[in-house]
């Protein structure tokens, strides 16, 4: 069928679909307001996030961006991109963490020149 003559129920169908999706953002952007409010802890926090603001994403990407119709070759890609995202994440996250005695970021501009000069004379 032409795209141009889509039927009245199709039509009906494509735009319940989009205000389901755009019901679904709406609640998603609400949890992400209520949590921002609920002390979870910082990493937690942070977590929840990212994970909500994944699935509104995929949201969008999947449904408005169409990428729900595209061919499997394409949806393999965005797989392998999504993985690579994930480990470029995981290694920031890792040199985050990766400090002696605790993060750099929790200490004084002091604390972190002490623990330096240590770390050079220990060399």
């Amino acid at each position: 069928m032409d795209q141009e003559t889509l039927s009245v129920e199709e039509v009906n169908r494509h735009v319940k679909l989009y205000l389901g999706v755009f019901a679904a953002l709406l609640v998603l952007t609400a949890i992400t307001v209520t949590v921002a409010f609920v002390d979870l802890g910082h990493g937690t926090n942070i977590g929840v996030a990212l994970l909500i603001a994944t699935a509104k994403a995929s949201l969008v990407g999947l449904f408005f961006m169409h990428l729900k119709w595209e061919r499997k070759s394409l949806h393999g890609l965005l797989l392998l991109t999504f993985f690579f995202f994930a480990g470029m994440i995981g290694l920031t996250v890792g040199g985050y963490w990766d400090t002696p005695n605790g993060t750099v970021h929790d200490r004084t501009p002091v604390e972190i020149q002490a623990i330096h000069h240590q770390s050079e004379r220990s060399e």
